[in-house]
């Protein structure tokens, strides 16, 4: 009998919510709480962001994504968030890129064959809004699918 490897899923998590409510243009967010992936293992994952702006943001501008992992299990890299924040400097993801519409936009990252690898750690999602509006008061989330390989 031979062995295969295949993708094994793991189910979608929320990494961000209410932090992400009323977030102003220029302003940053980080999860509130960190996903432990020393356990679990997960390899790669995709991202989707959904937000909503109440004025037209501007077309193909992006919220930035970092990923921060924990060392020690205790600490993340250096950052501020809020209305002047510092962006980590290493951990950058990728970007967002969103509509100029006040419409909700479901934004994936990865897919199509793409994952993002993740940290074997504990490891929390970092967001910059950069596209010219806050985000709504509410409804908000960045989610995450992450995967590994398993043999079958």
């Amino acid at each position: 009998m031979t062995t295969q490897n295949e993708w094994n899923p793991n189910s979608a998590q929320s990494l961000m919510t209410t932090e992400l409510n009323s977030l102003a243009n220029g302003s940053s967010a980080i999860a509130s709480a960190a996903f432990d992936n020393s356990a679990g293992l997960w390899t790669h994952a995709w991202f989707e962001l959904t937000v909503t702006y109440g004025t037209n943001p501007t077309a193909e501008s992006l919220v930035s994504f970092y990923l921060l992992p924990s060392m020690d299990g205790t600490n993340y890299p250096s950052n501020t968030t809020g209305a002047s924040p510092v962006q980590p400097s290493t951990g950058f993801i990728g970007g967002f890129p969103v509509k100029a519409v006040t419409t909700l936009q479901r934004i994936p990252m990865g897919g199509n064959g793409i994952l993002i690898p993740i940290p074997p750690a504990l490891f929390k999602a970092y967001l910059l809004n950069s596209v010219g509006q806050a985000m709504a008061a509410s409804g908000n989330i960045l989610k995450m699918m992450s995967f590994r390989i398993q043999s079958v």
